[in-house]
């Protein structure tokens, strides 16, 4: 077992859980060779705004645009690192509900 590894199970399993819940998020892989995790989580406002400028701009062709817009969930990538601190993070902010 890696420091990763070590990391995710001192946090818990029952955190990432909250957290997922909490944030909206459907799946999560963690790949701890890597050291990444992707996170199925809801597309937002300013998600479909980005695009819209890109389009704007000419940056992103109308059919694609149509197939961002339509979607309401994505594969979004974070460095494992990240993740579990935003985890831990939130976990310290609710911890009296938790407890």
């Amino acid at each position: 077992m890696n420091k990763k590894e070590a990391r995710y199970k001192r946090i818990g399993r029952k955190a990432v859980l909250r957290y997922m819940e909490k944030h909206n998020i459907l799946k999560v892989r963690i790949d701890f060779k890597e050291g990444t995790v992707l996170a199925y989580e809801p597309v937002t406002n300013c998600d479909r705004s980005n695009y819209v400028m890109m389009w704007l701009e000419g940056d992103l062709s109308t059919v694609k645009l149509m197939e961002n817009m339509k979607l309401s969930y994505w594969w979004v990538q974070y460095f494992l690192d990240d993740f579990l601190d935003r985890v831990e993070e939130y976990t310290k902010k609710h911890q009296k509900v938790y407890k």
